[in-house]
This record gives structure tokens, C-alpha cells and sequence, in this order.
């Protein structure tokens, strides 16, 4: 039985930095490693940037694919996707993952991202409070806004945060013909980019 001598690399996180790096270990050392990605949401990875073109109608769920399914197995790298990592033995160098799958590695990469902040207070786990992280939750936002633009609708949207995120956001919601209010804990919007005049101006 033929043992293969490619070092044994697993992924976990499945966003744009892994995307990336298997994109650029396929380019700049092709067939090195045997590759295994293992990602939480059910879909390959996508450009999470352009979640608020999304929002905003102004590009579809096709456009923000990284690469297609054809390119993994054209290199043949093992895709899970929808299962996350629950547990890591650094010992055993291996990964258990929420279905009971268990992955061996010779190297561990860690590109698991960040999670959207939510409010310390009550009240964040009600129906109709959301972050815009997923491309599930920008559906979600989608779905909400439906008949927003009708002349009879009066769908209102708060936007939290009125840094570059939470104003591309709150120009999607608008776009869909929302009312839009931004709530910024701070004295002009997109405070980190801008001086106070210039956060005046916007």
C-alpha cells in the first residue's frame, strides 16, 4: 500500500485567510501538503466584504465565492464544510469536530476570524436583533427588508455602530428603501478614519 509522503495540513475556519492561504500554497508549492479545510458555515469561502454590496442589491450570492468546488478537487483538497471544530489535542495532533469526525495534522492553522460584538444589555437575543457577519445573516436582512420600498411600508432599521461596517450597512438597509437610524457612541461617525470636521461633513 502506497503511504504518502505529503505533510498532513489542516485548516480550521474557512474564511477569507484560509482561502487565501491554500490559493497561494496551490500557486507557490502545489501538491506539498494534503490539505484539509474544515468551516462552520455550509459554504466554501466568500468575500465577506462584500456582504453589504449583497445587502444592498447591488451584487449576487455567486459573485462572492473565493474559489468554486471544481478548484478543491482539482487539487485535491478535502472540503468539510458546515462542521466545526469542537476540540483540539495537541497532543495527539488531532481534531474532533461537532459531528464526531476526527482529523489528523502534522500542522494546524487557526483562521477562524472574529464574530461580530454584540451589546452587553437585554434584550440582544430577540427576534429582529442581527449582525451582519454571514452571508446567513445577510439573507436574513434581506428577508426582513422585503416590501420595504413599497410607498405603504414603514420598515424601520437601527444600525449600531457607525464606524465603515455599521455605515455600509445602514446605506444597504437604506437602499432597500428602509428608514435608517445610526447610533455611534461617539462624536461623529467613522470617528477612527476621520478628524471631526471632516465626520461633520459625512
Amino acid at each position: 500500500m502506497l503511504v504518502s509522503s505529503r505533510k498532513r495540513l489542516l485548516i480550521v475556519g474557512h474564511g477569507m485567510a484560509a482561502t487565501r492561504l491554500v490559493r497561494d500554497l496551490e500557486e507557490k508549492s502545489p501538491g506539498q501538503f494534503a490539505i484539509t479545510i474544515v468551516g462552520e458555515e455550509k459554504l466554501g469561502g466568500y468575500n465577506r466584504v462584500l456582504l453589504s454590496s449583497l445587502l444592498a442589491g447591488e451584487s449576487d450570492e455567486a459573485s462572492l465565492a473565493m474559489q468554486d468546488q471544481s478548484w478543491y478537487r482539482q487539487h485535491e483538497i478535502l472540503l468539510i464544510a458546515g462542521d466545526a471544530v469542537s476540540g483540539i489535542d495537541l497532543g495527539r495532533q488531532s481534531a474532533t469536530t461537532e459531528s464526531g469526525r476526527k482529523l489528523n495534522w502534522d500542522y494546524l492553522v487557526l483562521a477562524t476570524g472574529s464574530r461580530a460584538a454584540r451589546l452587553p444589555i437585554p434584550g440582544v437575543g430577540l427576534e429582529g436583533v442581527m449582525t451582519l457577519r454571514t452571508l446567513h445573516e445577510a439573507k436574513q436582512l434581506i428577508a426582513r427588508s422585503r416590501d420595504a420600498g413599497n410607498p405603504e411600508s414603514d420598515k424601520k432599521a437601527v444600525v449600531v455602530g457607525g464606524g465603515l461596517l455599521g455605515l455600509e450597512a445602514a446605506c444597504a438597509l437604506w437602499a432597500r428603501g428602509m428608514q435608517v437610524t445610526v447610533v455611534h457612541n461617539e462624536s461623529w461617525p467613522m470617528n477612527r478614519q476621520l478628524d471631526g470636521e471632516a465626520g461633520e461633513l459625512l
